[in-house]
């Protein structure tokens, strides 16, 4: 799905990863010190429709995946 989606980094807790092995991988807990080192503030883009973003969020339900 991610490769379909021609996802180039996947952001997720520590608890979900061990489920992706072929993308880069940011993980919220594990990465928070580096996260911190970045602005707080928005980035100062152009939002068009070349840089847009899909997320894949997992329910309760894991069989199941919502996009939104």
């Amino acid at each position: 799905m991610l490769q379909d989606a021609g996802a180039s980094l996947v952001v997720c807790d520590d608890a979900h990863s061990g489920l992706v092995s072929d993308h880069p991988l940011v993980c919220l807990q594990a990465d928070a010190e580096i996260i911190r080192q970045y602005p707080q503030s928005s980035p100062d883009v152009t939002v068009d429709a070349e840089n847009l973003a899909y997320v894949i969020t997992r329910p309760a339900q894991p069989d199941t995946l919502k996009g939104s």
